[in-house]
């Protein structure tokens, strides 16, 4: 993987996989940052076939995405990039924490309560309302020693999570964006699960990552994660409020472990749990906490699942179902198919209406610290290069070679066929 070429926004990109011929993707969207630049392209021929490259310094992290397989690319330190298969069925689970005292009661007299933002008028879908400026929520990342260890480069592939969190809010016509504002390696030593290293964050006053309550209040984050290392069993854990209200800012905290964090979009499903998103009915029958329409969906009849569905209704039919890169939405398809069920019908599912109805409250979980020109992590578009000595390959009828054709290995990028992906997820 060529990094001057991501810096140049080449126009085409060729990626090496471990179990198939190369793919070619033409860049659909860039952005440039201090210290790196986020690439994505589509790949030619194949309008479902995504690839995401975020490049901190010279390492890549990011992911490839057909409609039947998902690769993870992760630096592995020096500018030498790995890719490997994650199959769906070889992830695990995740925990939510919702607890009885997570039920906080709205505030009659709270305008931002959440009888309010229940509201039969309200569609959760923001295209009605084209002059309302979309929130943005805040969001801080912590990390440990042990983590940063693991990682070729932990800032790049938990920018890349963020990034790709964005992306599937924009497949799915969430109108809210996450904005990076703070990332930092913390003193911890790590629980013996994710569970408890989840509420190590979250407690304040037990003296495990108390520096992370005074460092969201310093940088106004309105969600706080940490990323800690590779584990097997549960990919990650997250609080799940149970109403959409302003006082569950101490509900607003996830663990992701470090093998999970780039697999099927897992850490935009760990921050979905913070905006009440539910998995799929089949493994989560729960209603009505907040909402009738807040859980995944699953095609069984395709073979795909949304963004916070599980896969054990698709192996409970003998099959493995394929993550689509979205929230429910039945009023998008995939490949042809609805991405939910509408509320007209029973057991409806819909969790960009879930987000798009949550995001202003949490929003406003702190005060917004960060300058309103900080450029958020969505992507923009732009046709071309900056750089008039560097030729993009854009016209080109094949991308410049950066890897060998065997898929093995270069200086650079090497190719790991790990069929069984990571045994943990959610």
């Amino acid at each position: 993987l060529d990094a001057k070429a991501l810096r140049h926004m080449a126009g085409r990109v060729s990626v090496d996989l471990p179990d198939r011929a190369a793919m070619t993707f033409d860049r659909v969207a860039f952005e440039r940052r201090d210290n790196g630049v986020l690439w994505r392209g589509e790949a030619t021929g194949d309008a479902w076939a995504q690839a995401q490259i975020t490049l901190v310094g010279d390492d890549a992290a990011g992911f490839v995405q057909t409609l039947d397989a998902f690769y993870v690319i992760r630096p592995l330190g020096g500018g030498v990039h790995g890719v490997h298969r994650v199959d769906a069925d070889a992830l695990g689970g995740c925990g939510v924490d919702s607890p009885a005292e997570n039920t906080i009661a709205a505030d009659d007299d709270d305008d931002d309560s959440a009888d309010d933002d229940t509201s039969d008028d309200d569609t959760g879908d923001d295209d009605d309302d084209d002059d309302d400026e979309a929130p943005v929520v805040d969001v801080m990342m912590l990390y440990d020693a042990a983590a940063e260890a693991e990682s070729g480069n932990i800032e790049s592939e938990i920018r890349a999570a963020v990034d790709d969190t964005n992306l599937v809010y924009e497949n799915s016509g969430v109108a809210h964006r996450i904005r990076l504002v703070h990332l930092q390696k913390v003193d911890y030593e790590e629980r013996t699960d994710v569970l408890a290293d989840k509420e190590a964050l979250r407690i304040d006053g037990d003296g495990l990552v108390d520096e992370a309550h005074e460092l969201r209040d310093d940088y106004g984050a309105d969600l706080v994660g940490m990323v800690v290392t590779s584990r097997v069993g549960l990919c990650g854990y997250a609080d799940l409020p149970l109403t959409v209200n302003p006082a569950n800012h101490v509900y607003a905290f996830s663990v992701t472990s470090l093998n999970c964090l780039l697999s099927w979009h897992l850490f935009a499903h760990e921050l979905g749990h913070n905006f009440s998103a539910r998995h799929d009915r089949f493994v989560d029958p729960t209603d009505n906490q907040p909402f009738a329409f807040n859980h995944g969906y699953v095609n069984l009849d395709e073979k795909f699942r949304t963004v916070m569905a599980y896969d054990q209704q698709c192996n409970s039919s003998g099959f493995s179902c394929e993550v689509a890169p979205y929230f429910s939405n039945p009023d998008l398809t995939y490949n042809g198919h609805a991405l939910g069920i509408p509320e007209t019908e029973a057991k409806p599912t819909d969790n960009r209406k879930t987000l798009n109805l949550a995001a202003p409250t949490l929003a406003g979980y702190r005060e917004t610290v960060v300058d309103s020109t900080t450029s958020t992590t969505t992507t923009t578009t732009i046709p071309g290069s900056d750089d008039d000595d560097f030729d993009d390959h854009t016209d080109d009828p094949t991308p410049p070679p950066n890897t060998d054709d065997g898929g093995g290995s270069n200086d650079n990028f090497r190719v790991e066929d790990d069929e069984s992906g990571c045994s943990c997820g959610c």
